[in-house]
């Protein structure tokens, strides 16, 4: 089985482990349509069910790779001593996950492309990929079983399958980095 995943964020890189880990006999392609993964953005809180949603993820994972959970006790900021909770530049918990991944034969990774369109047919979908970078034409056609959209809430995905875009919900959110 061959896993199309659009988007190597958090949740991209976090359904890439799982996949892999738990389907031995698939492999996955991830496309991200940045062309390189720079520690950028945000400071992310991880609640204690978010520590735990992850040790099970990654159950099963070669060890020997990484901690994940050394990584972000080491690097997280606890939210209060009565919680497990940690608060971690967002990049730290994506370089977790993506040194899980390297370490994987399972996996490829296509950086600096945006999903231009897909089409479904009977043996799968097949996906367009345009250059995100500037004075380059370059297009990638990818063929897999299954496509995964996780690519925020600008999402291509999204758009491709003609679904209405993503609508304020009236929550707001503190963003902050962490020094």
């Amino acid at each position: 089985m061959q896993i199309i995943i659009v988007g190597g964020g958090i949740a991209g890189l976090a359904a890439a482990v799982g996949l892999t880990i738990k389907l031995k006999d698939c492999t996955v392609i991830l496309v991200e349509k940045r062309s390189n993964w720079a520690e950028q953005g945000s400071t992310l809180g991880l609640a204690p069910n978010g520590r735990v949603a992850l040790r099970e993820l990654i159950a099963g994972a070669a060890t020997d790779v990484v901690d994940l959970n050394a990584l972000l006790q080491e690097n997280g900021v606890p939210t209060s001593s009565e919680h497990d909770g940690l608060m971690l530049g967002w990049w730290q918990l994506r370089d977790g996950l993506l040194d899980i991944l390297r370490a994987s034969d399972q996996i490829t990774f296509h950086l600096g492309y945006v999903l231009q369109s897909m089409e479904d047919t009977e043996e799968g979908v097949t996906a367009t990929f345009s250059s995100s970078e500037e004075n380059n034409d370059e297009i990638l056609h990818i063929k897999g079983d299954i496509l995964l959209g996780a690519d925020g809430v600008n999402s291509m995905t999204r758009k491709c399958l003609g679904l209405p875009p993503a609508e304020f919900s009236g929550t707001h959110v503190w963003r902050g980095k962490m020094l």
